[in-house]
């Protein structure tokens, strides 16, 4: 997983505040990104493992919950990109 191209698309987006965390079980990487400081605004949840990642986020046009389990890196891009 590149972050730095995560983190460029994020930022494209609006989504300029962030939180991260690992944990002792797992190689997992727990990424929340938000437009509004503290989690307010929209957000965006991602756990990078180590080679399938899970995405979950609110839609703003929909106002409802989207989530994708199991997407590879490229997926995973092109979710973000369309993000509104």
């Amino acid at each position: 997983m590149d972050l730095k191209v995560l983190h460029s698309i994020m930022s494209r987006k609006g989504y300029h505040y962030f939180d991260g965390k690992t944990n002792s079980v797992n190689d997992n990487l727990y990424m929340e990104f938000s437009t509004g400081y503290n989690g307010r605004g929209d957000w965006v949840e991602i756990k990078i493992g180590s080679e399938l990642h899970n995405i979950r986020y609110k839609d703003k046009n929909k106002n409802s919950i989207n989530e994708f389990k199991d997407v590879v890196d490229n997926e995973l891009f092109k979710i973000l990109e369309k993000l509104d």
